[in-house]
């Protein structure tokens, strides 16, 4: 069962958002520690299978596929099992990965169209929120900056504002998008940066970067709310 789980798990809660819990009704109270036990084994099952979108008749499969282990009367052969498992979660997760990177696109298209954006020549869309009044970055230089990065779905997957400190960042080592979109703002300003999948990570996408944040799946647009600090002229290579 769980060589199964992990199956369905892997590379998969890039697409899924964490969905609110709610609160438990006085008839699902829990009197032992047994009995929480057992329950958290049933929310770390609907976590593993929650970025799979599983209807409401697809979860009843699921129980009932348990319950038959349970008994001992599986309707597959064990070692179909693994296969079956593994060509499902496939199928389900490249649908997935395909509707998202529509809505990618979606997201993109409308941003362009919105008041105050300027769509630049490789496509980045930049909004200019609180206009600086001090020099502009060059590609050499360093910046302090605080950022949110979200995705089109709104799952935040960075931010310096979660960790409250600025981070400094050298201009030419980041992502296109950001390299075009900095030496577009002045120090003091305020600039939200919409970055097609070819301005960020592409079709590969990103591994998450911070702990307990959803990784970037490949084909994303992505959204950075910038707040630009001070520059520091990077001293040459050697």
């Amino acid at each position: 069962m769980h060589s199964t789980l992990a199956i369905l798990l892997g590379g998969s809660m890039a697409l899924s958002q964490a969905q609110p819990a709610a609160a438990p009704s006085a008839a699902s109270v829990l009197s032992s520690d047994t009995e929480r036990a057992i329950y958290a084994a049933g929310v770390a099952l609907w976590r593993t299978l929650a970025p799979l979108k599983l209807s409401p008749a697809e979860i009843e499969q699921v129980i009932r596929g348990v319950r038959d282990a349970t008994n001992g009367t599986p309707a597959l052969r064990p070692e179909d099992v693994v296969a079956k498992v593994t060509a499902f979660r496939k199928a389900r997760l490249e649908d997935a990965q395909a509707r998202f990177r529509a809505a990618s696109l979606e997201y993109l298209e409308k941003a362009g169209k919105e008041k105050g954006a300027v769509t630049t020549a490789s496509g980045l869309v930049f909004f200019d929120q609180q206009p600086g009044r001090g020099a502009s970055p060059k590609s050499s230089d360093a910046v302090s900056v605080h950022y949110r990065g979200t995705l089109v779905n709104g799952v935040e997957f960075d931010s310096s504002y979660a960790r409250a400190q600025p981070v400094r960042l050298p201009v030419n080592h980041l992502v296109p998008c950001w390299i075009e979109g900095l030496q577009l703002m002045k120090v003091g300003g305020k600039a939200r940066l919409v970055c097609p999948a070819r301005l960020g990570y592409g079709d590969a996408g990103a591994p998450s970067r911070a702990k307990r944040k959803p990784a970037i799946p490949g084909g994303a647009t992505l959204i950075f709310d910038v707040e630009l600090f001070d520059l520091v002229a990077q001293p040459p290579r050697p």
